[in-house]
């Protein structure tokens, strides 16, 4: 199949958006029907490669933008603990490639203006958040899955 590169919504997200996003990404994820694959476990500083099916991809394959947040599932809900890495996203048949680097350390913000870069902790668990993005610049469907950081 041809894969065709979608256009990126966001490359590095501002603090205050990261704790927007991550308090609406779960329900969106829940109520999107859609489903986000990858590896069980991670290792920082390698190459990851997630999947992405149902309304999420359909979205992204019909032109809207792509964006993509890590999170530690301990601080699922938005409290300011976020990584956006750089990524590539091409539409392959009826689902989205997304593959990017895990990185070794996660923005950990207290305010809009103070964040300070904290590293992974082994062995925990870790949600990957793919969204469509409209022009704009709403969220129309978010997928979710969560894997396990290994060294």
């Amino acid at each position: 199949m041809k894969r065709r590169p979608v256009p990126l919504a966001i490359s590095l997200v501002a603090p205050l958006f990261a704790l927007l996003l991550f308090a609406i990404a779960p329900l969106a994820a829940a109520a999107s029907g859609a489903s986000v694959s990858a590896p069980a476990h991670v290792a920082i500083g390698k190459n990851v490669t997630v999947w992405v099916s149902g309304r999420t991809a359909t979205d992204i394959a019909s032109g809207a933008g792509v964006s993509l947040e890590l999170q530690p599932t301990a601080n699922r809900g938005g409290n300011g603990i976020a990584a956006a890495p750089k990524f590539s996203a091409y539409v392959v048949g009826q689902r989205v490639e997304v593959t990017f680097r895990w990185p070794s350390f996660v923005q950990s913000c207290f305010g809009a203006s103070e964040c300070v870069n904290t590293p992974w902790h082994i062995g925990s668990r870790a949600d990957v958040d793919v969204c469509a993005q409209s022009p704009d610049g709403a969220f129309d469907n978010c997928g979710m899955t969560t894997v396990v950081v290994r060294r």
